[in-house]
C-alpha cells in the first residue's frame, strides 16, 4: 500500500517525473540481515515541508529505515528519490541531507560557529559567506551569544540546538532526526520540542524524525507512521491515528486503547450495528458484523453509568494519584485489564480491591476493522 500526501501516482520515477509537492518518494524497499526481514517492501511518500515521525516498538525497523535513507546501510532492493534524484546507492555525503543525532555528534574541540560552520566548510562556501550564515542559523535557534563558547559549556538543550543549527545551515533537501530529544530530562524536551516546532515553521524544511515517544509524535507531527514488524501499520495525521486507529495494534500502541471484544448486529441500517460488549448494547456506526474489537482510549471512561455507552464494572487492580487525575485499573470479567484516567476529585476511596463501574459515550468507541 503506498501513501501519500494528496499526491497523483507516477509510473516512472526519475527526475524526469519529479513532482514539485513530493520531497521524498520511497518505493518496495526491503532490507534483510541475514534471515531477519527488517523493512517489509515499505511505500511512502514524503510532501515537500513536510514533518513526519516514524514510531514504533524496538526491532519495528524506523531505525534501519532512517539509516537507508542517510546512506549508512543499502538496501536489498527498492528505490529511493529524493526531489526525483534516485540517491538510493549514494553515499551519505552526496545526498544533501541533514541529520541531527540523540548524542548531538558535535566536535568539542570546536567552538560552536565553527561546529556550525562545518557542513559549509565541507561543500566549500566561501569565509564571507561562511560566517553570515552561521550567525543567521545561531539567530534562528537563539543562541547568538553562543558563538565562541566549546560545546561542552552548553548545556544538553543547548548542544542539541547547536547540532540542529548544524544541520540546517546548508540548506538540506531532507533533515534526519534520530531519537534528538531523548538525552534530554522531560522539561528541557518539551522546551526543545517547542524550539524544533517554530523552527520548522519559520524554515519550512522536509523533517523526518524518529522517536519511540508518543506524546512527542502527537506534539510535533504533520503525519505519523506508525512502524510495526517492518512494515507501515498506519500513516496519518497523529489526531486521526489518535481518534480512530486503523488496527489494533495502533491502538494499543499509539494511544494505549483498551481492546475490548464485542459482537455487532444489524442495527436496521446498512452503516449503523447493535453492539453487545460486557454485558451491554448501544448503537455505533459502522457497516461491520459478526466479532469485532472496540477501541476504547483512558481518557474517554468515566466514573459514571451513562445511557447509550459501554458499561464496564469489576474489581480495581490498582489506583495511582497522578496530579489533577488518577489513573485507575480494572479487572473486568471477559475483557481483562482495563485501564482509566478519571478526574480526581472524589477518588480517594477508588482503592484496590474495591469494585467500579466505568462507562464510555458512543461517540468516543472506535469499531477496529483488523
Amino acid at each position: 500500500m503506498t501513501y501519500t500526501l494528496n499526491a497523483p501516482q507516477r509510473t516512472e520515477m526519475d527526475h524526469t517525473t519529479a513532482d514539485p509537492d513530493i520531497a521524498l518518494r520511497i518505493r518496495s524497499l526491503c532490507k534483510s540481515f541475514g534471515d531477519h526481514e527488517v523493512l517489509r517492501s515499505v511505500d511512502l511518500d514524503l510532501g515537500a515541508g513536510e514533518f513526519l515521525t516514524l514510531l514504533g516498538p524496538s526491532g519495528s525497523g524506523k531505525t534501519t529505515l532512517l539509516r537507508i535513507l542517510a546512506g549508512f546501510d543499502t538496501p536489498d532492493s527498492g528505490r529511493i528519490l529524493l526531489r526525483g534524484r534516485d540517491i538510493s546507492h549514494l553515499s551519505p555525503a552526496e545526498r544533501d541531507l541533514g541529520m541531527v543525532f540523540q548524542q548531538y555528534a558535535l566536535f568539542p574541540h570546536l567552538t560552536v560557529a565553527d561546529n556550525v560552520a562545518y557542513g559549509l566548510r565541507m561543500r566549500g562556501w566561501k569565509p564571507a559567506r561562511r560566517t553570515r550564515r552561521v550567525a543567521e542559523m545561531l539567530e534562528l535557534v537563539g543562541l547568538p551569544d553562543k558563538a565562541r563558547s566549546k560545546p561542552q559549556q552548553l548545556s544538553g538543550g543547548q548542544q542539541q540546538r547547536v547540532a540542529l543549527a548544524r544541520a540546517l545551515a546548508y540548506e538540506p533537501q531532507l533533515l534526519l532526526m534520530d531519537e534528538p530529544l531523548g538525552a534530554l530530562d522531560r522539561s528541557l524536551r518539551l522546551q526543545m520540542q517547542e524550539e524544533i516546532r517554530r523552527v520548522h515553521r519559520e524554515v519550512g524544511t522536509t523533517i523526518i524524525f524518529v522517536t519511540h515517544d508518543q506524546e512527542e509524535a502527537l506534539a510535533l507531527s504533520d503525519r505519523v507512521a506508525i512502524m510495526h514488524e517492518g512494515g507501515l501499520a498506519g500513516l496519518a495525521p497523529p489526531s486521526q491515528l489518535y481518534q480512530n486507529p486503523p488496527s489494533t495494534f495502533v491502538a494499543r500502541f499509539f494511544s494505549n486503547a483498551n481492546l475490548v471484544p464485542a459482537t455487532a448486529a444489524d442495527g436496521g441500517q446498512s452503516d449503523t450495528a447493535e453492539i453487545t460488549a460486557a454485558g451491554t448494547s448501544f448503537t455505533l456506526p459502522t457497516a461491520r458484523r459478526g466479532e469485532v474489537t472496540l477501541a476504547v482510549r483512558p481518557r474517554s471512561l468515566r466514573l459514571s453509568v451513562d445511557d447509550d455507552a459501554l458499561h464496564l464494572t469489576g474489581e480495581v487492580i490498582e489506583s495511582l494519584l497522578l496530579g489533577e487525575e488518577r489513573q485507575v485499573r480494572v479487572q473486568v470479567d471477559g475483557v481483562g485489564p482495563v485501564t482509566a484516567f478519571v478526574d480526581w476529585r472524589g477518588t480517594d476511596d477508588l482503592v484496590a480491591g474495591r469494585t467500579c463501574r466505568l462507562s464510555a459515550p458512543a461517540s468516543e468507541i472506535t469499531v477496529l476493522t483488523e
